[in-house]
């Protein structure tokens, strides 16, 4: 491993941190410069990576590229009041060229371990473990800021465990995600991650199981590189076109809300290029709130355009969709899981979140799953064609 990478995995881990406890009660008990503190030292660890391993081996128009992005984040945190923008492309940005298998890793463990700190402070009394009203009764969020953050983390910690796992897919791989998903379903009664998580298996099995069968002539499905666009594209044709009641209201339903909220919030506050102020309030943190003033977006691409704008989520889009430019045509578990962040994304509101989404960091990152670089290609062509020639 080289020193940028491992500086990089450092940073990496104290934003992860930082970021995963924003989501649980423990950043109520925590002193409340912890979170900015952290968020700091991870940026200071990964502007020391981008230095050591010097930007300027990029081409020009990659350098252009970057700056225009950072400059209209910029814009979006001046304009529209959020850092979240820009956060999130540092850390994108700074994952150029780190071993995206030792990013999973990290993901992987340090949300596991996160997980089980959290459980246990809420069960050993140390934070709030608060109380989510439910038809028929009600459950507890197990120290997380609301009972969806709580599966929504166990659902990005199940794709996780696939991507570590890719090349020993197995019921041993298999049932360990559909055990946990399924107690975090028991206990927190979060269906949609819930049937998302067998969706996903499903899908990965079958993915898994033609290439194994068809070996070299295995392609994985073009579509799959359009799922962030077509998702983008049906939240918001039905953000604007939703009408309640009737077939509207059932799929409303089904989706607890979603519809009516996204709708709601494009009527109230328009599209903006670089974002706006907007006041959501949620039933999080223990908080009591009324049902005509709740008002909270969870589809991340209706989100992520009304709050931080338009530019903002065509960057977003982006930037979740370029793995697929550089992932090999036969590696399709891995674009079946990218798939599953883009349907996990129409349910839930993080898409920019890196304690949930870590494919984001794949768009810059180094794989095993990526089509080598053209010179790779060319020393591994003349490699072949040497060692032709010393064989005659």
């Amino acid at each position: 491993m080289e020193v940028g990478e491992a500086v990089y995995l450092v940073g990496l881990f104290v934003f992860y941190t930082q970021a995963f406890l924003d989501t649980t009660m423990i950043a109520y008990v925590i002193p409340q410069e912890t979170i900015p503190v952290l968020k700091a030292v991870a940026f200071a660890f990964v502007a020391i990576k981008i230095a050591l391993t010097d930007y300027s081996h990029s081409s020009v128009f990659r350098g252009l590229v970057v700056l225009l992005i950072v400059f209209a984040s910029v814009l979006t945190n001046r304009i529209g009041g959020y850092a979240a923008p820009l956060q999130f492309l540092i850390m994108v940005i700074g994952a150029k060229g780190v071993n995206f298998d030792r990013i999973a890793r990290l993901f992987l463990w340090s949300s596991v371990v996160l997980t089980l700190v959290t459980i246990s402070s809420a069960l050993s009394g140390a934070v709030e473990n608060v109380v989510v009203p439910r038809r028929g009764g009600a459950v507890y969020s197990y120290g997380f800021y609301y009972s969806t953050e709580f599966s929504a983390h166990v659902l990005s910690i199940s794709i996780a465990w696939l991507y570590v796992f890719r090349k020993e897919l197995s019921a041993r791989v298999y049932l360990p995600a559909l055990l946990w998903s399924g107690i975090t379903f028991y206990l927190t009664n979060g269906r949609l991650s819930f049937y998302l998580t067998l969706v996903i298996v499903f899908l990965v099995l079958i993915a898994d199981h033609r290439s194994k069968k068809k070996r070299e002539e295995y392609r994985y499905p073009r579509i799959l590189k359009f799922s962030f666009a077509m998702a983008a594209i049906v939240s918001i044709a039905l953000m604007i076109i939703y009408k309640g009641g009737g077939f509207w209201g059932s799929i409303n339903g089904v989706l607890t809300n979603r519809l009516f909220y996204a709708h709601e919030g494009y009527v109230r506050y328009g599209l903006t290029l670089f974002g706006q102020q907007i006041q959501m309030t949620g039933w999080g943190g223990g908080r009591t709130v009324w049902a005509e003033n709740y008002f909270y977006i969870d589809n991340s691409y209706v989100n992520i355009l009304i709050r931080f704008g338009a530019v903002t989520f065509l960057t977003a889009l982006a930037i979740s969709s370029l793995p697929y430019a550089r992932l090999r045509d036969s590696s399709g578990v891995v674009a079946v899981l990218i798939s599953a962040v883009a349907m996990a994304s129409f349910v839930n509101e993080h898409l920019m979140g890196l304690s949930y989404n870590l494919f984001a960091l794949m768009a810059f990152a180094s794989s095993s799953d990526f089509i080598a670089a053209k010179k790779d290609s060319i020393v591994h062509s003349r490699g072949k064609n040497q060692g032709a020639l010393n064989g005659r």
